[in-house]
């Protein structure tokens, strides 16, 4: 009976190790996304694009 118990017992510890190591991996891919999506919306702020296309404009200009 004992030797079930810890049996059960070390599954049971061996499956929160692994559930842990999962929300770690999961925490960290939500983490990226949340970066991708601050640098999306930098990316659409109107400075930006103005500064993007006016430095576009000016490496054209240049080539010519």
């Amino acid at each position: 009976m004992e030797i079930e118990l810890k049996k059960i017992k070390d599954i049971i510890e061996e499956q929160e190790k692994v559930q842990l190591k999962l929300f770690k991996l999961f925490d960290s891919y939500v983490e990226q996304v949340l970066n991708l999506v601050k640098f999306v919306k930098f990316l659409r702020q109107p400075y930006f694009n103005q500064q993007c296309l006016s430095f576009q404009l000016k490496k054209m200009r240049m080539q010519v």
